[in-house]
Parts: structure tokens; C-alpha cells; sequence
């Protein structure tokens, strides 16, 4: 694809999207807000228009965003690059204290361990929180959890694949 020259709506793939996709400079809605809210400073120090710029540090939020910007754009990758938990297995409505919910969990852990994608488990539940007495209502102390579900993991660029499972 040619970069874009002109104004309008583009269905572009979401690497050239978060890419250098137009002719001339552009700035994302995000780095519009880094500069209004925080400092011009700040947003060239991470621009990619800066050639000796910081590395954008990732986290949860990030990954979250890019898995939003993917579902909401329409990306034709979603599928392969998401893991999100299943509203029903086995027929019944999901219920992350039962075993079945729980090994489903353990298994795309250990399929992404294997591959080597990074995956976050985020939290496990408030049913678990009051069976197993956690800390936390919400299940959300990983250090209470079982040792094979205590993987909070980033990916390092966009093109990684990321498995962000939420149980409740």
C-alpha cells in the first residue's frame, strides 16, 4: 500500500496503522494526549520520528489497547493473535471454579509457554477468592495462585502474540 497523501477513511492493516503510514509527520490521538496532558518533551522522547527515542514501555494497558484497536478495526488477525476465554464450555455457562474452566486456562498457558507467546493471566475469580480464601476479592495476588497460572507476560512489539485471559 502506498503511504496516504491525502484526507479520508482508509482500511489499512493495523501494522501499517500503528506504523509510519502517511507521506508526511502524523501524530496518534494517544501522542496528542501525551503532549496536552503531560509535556511535548515527553512524547518526542518516545516519537517515531525521534531517531535515538526510548523504547515504548509496554504493559497492560497497552496490550489491551492494541487487542481493542484490533477487534474494533476489524484486524482479519484477532483470532490468531487473542485468546479470550469461551462464554459457555461443555454446554453450561463459564465459571472459572470449575475444573473444566480451570484446565481450559492451564492449557492455552502451557500452548503458549510451548510456542513461546507471551500470555497474562490477569485474575482468577471471585468464586476461587472465596473457596481458596485469597487475599483479594477478585482473585488478583497471583502469588496465591497455582504456580503453573502465575504468568503476567508482555509482548515486545506488536506483531507478538499476546493471550490475555480474564476469569470471572
Amino acid at each position: 500500500m502506498d503511504k496516504i497523501s491525502t484526507p479520508g477513511i482508509y482500511d489499512i492493516p493495523m501494522d501499517t496503522y500503528h506504523g509510519d503510514c502517511c507521506v508526511g509527520p502524523s501524530v496518534s490521538s494517544s501522542g496528542l494526549r501525551k503532549i496536552h496532558f503531560h509535556c511535548p518533551a515527553e512524547y518526542w522522547a518516545f516519537s517515531p520520528y525521534n531517531k535515538h527515542a526510548f523504547p515504548e514501555p509496554d504493559g497492560e494497558t497497552l496490550a489491551f489497547g492494541r487487542a481493542a484497536h484490533c477487534l474494533l478495526l476489524g484486524d482479519e488477525d484477532f483470532k490468531a493473535r487473542y485468546a479470550v476465554k469461551p462464554k459457555k464450555i461443555d454446554g453450561e455457562a463459564w465459571n472459572g471454579n470449575r475444573k473444566i474452566c480451570r484446565e481450559w486456562i492451564a492449557d492455552i498457558v502451557s500452548q503458549c509457554t510451548w510456542i513461546d507467546v507471551p500470555v497474562f493471566v490477569k485474575q482468577m475469580g471471585t468464586q476461587l477468592y472465596k473457596d481458596l480464601d485469597l487475599s483479594d476479592r477478585h482473585g488478583g495476588n497471583m502469588e496465591e495462585w497455582p504456580s503453573h497460572l502465575q504468568v503476567r507476560q508482555f509482548p515486545h512489539d506488536y506483531n507478538s502474540l499476546i493471550a490475555h485471559l480474564q476469569l470471572n
